[in-house]
């Protein structure tokens, strides 16, 4: 089987995902949070982790670099600190609150929105 063949194969199978994904109950309008702890997420980073030829990241290395998906609401303490500590970057402040660096961004994005922070 040549690499045009297996990339081809490789496809196929996302293609499949992606009808298994269509039968979601979060849709696929956009990413849906809980889409990162969805079994067909997972086969197809792995499945494009092998057209792209990258190597899928080990446990070691997803624990190390990302913050595992658990849906919380924002406290008003959180809102203050990242209000305060805005200097010390976006990847510190989501180390000090247990967040993800998405998640972060996400809250200044949206504080920025209402007028709820000015700097940043």
């Amino acid at each position: 089987m040549t690499i045009k063949d297996k990339k081809h194969a490789v496809l196929i199978e996302i293609g499949k995902c992606l009808d298994k994904c269509r039968k979601c109950p979060y849709g696929r309008k956009a990413l849906h949070p809980a889409c990162q702890l969805c079994s067909v997420y997972e086969e197809m980073r792995c499945l494009a982790a092998m057209i792209d030829g990258k190597k899928k990241r080990s446990a070691f290395e997803t624990e190390r670099y990302s913050v595992e998906f658990t849906a919380k609401r924002w406290t008003k303490e959180e809102e203050k600190f990242l209000r305060e500590n805005l200097e010390i970057g976006v990847t510190r402040i989501a180390e000090k609150l247990g967040r993800s660096y998405r998640s972060v961004m996400s809250k200044m994005w949206h504080m920025k929105k209402k007028g709820a922070l000015k700097n940043g």
